[in-house]
């Protein structure tokens, strides 16, 4: 899997304390990771003819990968964040204890933080939740599989 730099980040106070200096930037065609206590929270980036419909357009995503149809977005996942939708998942939950015994816990809380990122999971008091796009990626992995 290729390496890509994440795109810049501001945060919520750069975000309140200078709005015209972020649109600006925004004008010139940045796209930027706003984080509130180092946690992304929203991209903000020109509306260049920019439509988000999950897993189809030519957007990118917060790691500048052009957000493509299902199967290029299953093949940025790297192995262990495959196991973590196919087989540590349950009840709209992952549950990383499910694949400990195939990597180490910092690893998977790493793998945990990128699918986060990329929208695919979301971090709740019950724990880590799939979003509708990740329960679409799980689909489609399982789809594969089967196929395979």
């Amino acid at each position: 899997m290729l390496e890509r730099e994440p795109l810049p980040t501001i945060t919520t106070s750069d975000l309140s304390r200078n709005p015209g200096r972020v649109l600006r930037r925004i004008e010139r065609g940045e796209r930027l990771v706003v984080c509130r206590k180092g946690k992304p929270l929203a991209t903000l980036q020109p509306l260049d003819g920019f439509v988000f419909q999950p897993f189809e357009g030519t957007a990118h995503d917060v790691f500048g990968w052009p957000i493509g149809g299902i199967e290029e977005e299953a093949g940025k996942l790297s192995d262990l964040q495959r196991q973590l939708l196919l087989h540590g998942y349950r009840q709209w939950r992952i549950w990383p204890a499910r694949v400990m015994d195939r990597a180490e816990w910092s690893l998977c809380i790493g793998a945990l933080e990128e699918m986060r990122v990329r929208g695919l999971v979301t971090k709740t008091e019950c724990g880590n939740e799939l979003t509708g796009r990740g329960l679409a990626l799980r689909e489609a992995l399982l789809r594969m599989e089967r196929n395979a």
